[in-house]
């Protein structure tokens, strides 16, 4: 192999660890921006990409050098590196996969609380029947609805609604906050990626005074 085609191979090499890193912390920002593990991850995680950060620039000084077993020891390390972040990430996003309705429930009326708004709950649901996917699924949708409101409604009270029919789950959520300025296609976006895989349905039935939003998924009981 030509020197050329060496040093194509590793910069190659180099840009493909650090793409596989950002893309691991696109999927957990994605997941987790506005979640109670945000700093468990910065915690977790943070070291690792500044070290695979170090060693990138250090294998590139090397190969720059034409120290190439040196080289070769670095992009082992790289590589070993990225496989254990990998596995730490699969790790960190089962946990999120097994996350309930209940405590969701429970964390988002804390938030309210601390935040200052009223909150009602009336869960009408048994969890216990839903399969793993859609519990997560509905937990992530009802957080990410909260969040929203406490960040940018400026309610003072939120009511919160869980119940199902015979083919649906249905979350609705209420608050009298200022809503929406107007009704655009990329509103609640997120909440409408997360109900895709589901063929589910997001409404805004009122966009002020009060604003309710609801989500309905297709009811799957768990086997």
């Amino acid at each position: 192999m030509t020197f050329g085609l060496v040093r194509i191979r590793i910069v190659e090499d180099l840009k493909e660890a650090q793409a596989k890193q950002n893309a691991q912390i696109n999927l957990l920002l994605a997941e987790n921006e506005r979640s109670r593990i945000g700093q468990d991850l910065h915690d977790s995680l943070g070291h690792t990409f500044a070290m695979l950060s170090v060693k990138t620039d250090l294998a590139l000084q090397l190969f720059q050098m034409e120290a190439y077993p040196q080289v070769e020891k670095e992009l082992r390390e790289i590589h070993q590196i990225s496989k254990d972040s990998m596995n730490e990430v699969r790790t960190i996003v089962e946990n999120l996969k097994s996350r309930t309705l209940t405590s969701e429930l429970e964390t988002v009326k804390k938030m309210l609380e601390i935040a200052g708004i009223e909150v009602e709950i009336a869960n009408q649901l048994d969890t216990a029947s839903l399969t793993q996917e859609l519990e997560s699924t509905a937990s992530m949708i009802l957080l990410e609805l909260v969040t929203n409101i406490i960040k940018h409604a400026k309610a003072s009270k939120v009511y919160l609604k869980l119940e199902r029919t015979e083919k649906e789950l249905i979350l609705t959520v209420r608050d009298d906050g200022c809503g929406f300025v107007s009704i655009k296609g990329d509103d609640l976006h997120t909440v409408r990626d997360r109900v895709l895989p589901f063929s589910g349905e997001v409404k805004v039935i009122s966009w002020k005074q009060p604003t309710e939003v609801q989500v309905r998924l297709p009811y799957k009981e768990r086997n």
